[in-house]
């Protein structure tokens, strides 16, 4: 069949790539926990390059991660500076282009490029993917999504099609090695699945002696990280085996222990409705299965040990199930193509019927995506005042470059948040210093947020407020005098 060439899918995924995914995605202050820790590391990255992931110099063993995203942020802060825009680019371009490999393998599957639309069209209002920690902030699951879902769309097409020649095997190593330097053994979760789908469709792969060639080599540089971190941080492979090896039977936190339906749980309260409901529309794939039955069959058996791998460990985090969405949005894109061929046979009609269906699906979630965009203000944890307000200041280049930061917090991972902006305004020209007590000098500028804090203030001096933040309700103040 000649190969389908049609600009107009292309134009709209583009489009709604800009509304669920660049439209102000930098606004949003970074997230205290992982992202700014990431953050921090990419700094330590830019200044000075090492595969040894640091933080403010020392060797982190907070973030056990290899440090593939974090020198992909590195470099864009060495492009763009210090800011909230570097650290979440990365995540941003891997996201897009996860959206655009559904559409590229549906048109490869199926040479119909309205079914990679609509997929992409449903991964885009899949409010389980457009979110935090995953397409939207600088954490590492944007990129390890991308890598997993490319390996098992690649993976697929090896088996299903018999391929045992070189250069496409290897591309599949070379996929597993840099999932791999995303976000470590996670990069390994769609190994079940396709050694399954090998078993069924290519069993003769196994006698391919160049296979285990290749097994070597990923295994070998894989394993090469872990060699040079233990021998930088001594103690750093029994840290990686603590708090990720071990999950699968120990629970390293009580928080994050979780029932088995937690994922699915997730699911029907807003990470994937309404496109959780016609899920069932996909048994109609095995219903005169030539043109789909294959492809259907390989993203249920991916999805299903995917989701047994996430779902059989006692603790699960919230954003475990983000390589599961690509695969669950291209699953339903072949479905509801393929029921509304049973239904309408003018080609034509079918395909504006169905990319008009999805739209109207989508909408809701759309705008609830811009919404959610456009009020960034409510997001914002307590703990994250300082670092907004921080933020705020650099942005408007405030005259006063000397800033005290009036702050009792002591958990060294609650401060991640305040020291990336800090470490921001310092390549502003700006000094930041901290105070724990309520000590300070004629004319010094202060920053404040915590409501005690405020108030132990006013009743020891009289000041001048220069700058007040209705958001987080923080202020500059500057010393006058002392009461």
């Amino acid at each position: 069949m000649k190969k389908a060439n049609h600009p107009i899918p292309v134009i709209i995924i583009l489009g709604f790539c800009f509304i669920s995914l660049v439209f102000n995605f930098h606004s949003q202050t970074l997230n205290m926990w992982d992202e700014a820790t990431y953050a921090n590391n990419a700094i330590d990255m830019m200044k000075n390059p090492s595969i040894v992931v640091k933080h403010k110099g020392e060797i982190d063993l907070y973030n056990t991660k290899p440090p593939l995203v974090i020198t992909l942020q590195a470099i864009a802060m060495k492009v763009f500076g210090i800011n909230t825009f570097a650290v979440r680019l990365p995540s941003i371009i891997f996201s897009i282009c996860t959206v655009f490999l559904l559409y590229i393998y549906a048109q490869r599957w199926f040479k119909n490029p309205w079914i990679g639309l609509g997929s992409a069209l449903i991964l885009l209002a899949t409010a389980g993917f457009i979110r935090n920690h995953i397409a939207l902030t600088g954490d590492l699951d944007a990129a390890l999504c991308f890598f997993l879902t490319a390996g098992f769309l690649h993976g697929t097409q090896l088996v299903m099609h018999k391929k045992t020649s070189l250069a496409p095997m290897l591309l599949f190593g070379v996929l597993l090695i840099l999932g791999f330097y995303t976000k470590g053994i996670a990069s390994f979760f769609h190994m079940p699945a396709i050694f399954v789908l090998a078993l069924i469709y290519h069993p003769k792969v196994f006698a391919q002696i160049k296979l285990y060639l290749i097994a070597i080599l990923v295994l070998g540089i894989c394993g090469v990280y872990y060699y040079l971190r233990e021998q930088a941080a001594p103690g750093y492979m029994q840290v990686v085996f603590d708090s990720e090896f071990s999950r699968v039977n120990n629970v390293v936190m009580n928080w994050q222990t979780r029932p088995f339906s937690f994922y699915i749980d997730n699911f029907i309260n807003g990470y994937f409705t309404p496109w959780l409901y016609l899920f069932p529309l996909g048994l109609t794939l095995f219903y005169k299965p030539k043109t789909y039955g294959k492809i259907a069959l390989a993203l249920v058996i991916g999805i299903f040990f995917y989701f047994l791998l996430i779902s059989y460990p006692k603790v699960k985090l919230d954003w475990y199930d983000a390589p599961l969405y690509p695969l669950l949005a291209l699953f339903l894109g072949i479905s509801l193509f393929h029921v509304l061929s049973i239904l309408i046979k003018n080609k034509k009609i079918k395909e504006r019927v169905y990319v008009v269906l999805i739209l109207a699906i989508a909408t809701p979630n759309f705008i609830e995506i811009i919404k959610t965009k456009l009020n960034t203000g409510q997001q914002i944890e307590a703990l994250e005042y300082e670092g907004y307000f921080l933020d705020k200041i650099g942005k408007m280049k405030v005259s006063n470059k000397k800033i005290t930061i009036y702050n009792k917090e002591q958990d060294k991972e609650h401060n991640d948040h305040v020291v990336f902006y800090e470490r921001a305004m310092q390549e502003l020209q700006y000094e930041i210093k901290y105070k724990v007590k309520p000590d300070f000098d004629l004319l010094e500028t202060v920053l404040v947020s915590q409501d005690n804090l405020k108030q132990k203030m006013d009743s020891l001096y009289q000041y001048k407020v220069l700058l007040q933040d209705e958001v987080t309700g923080s202020e500059l103040r500057l010393i006058k005098k002392r009461k």
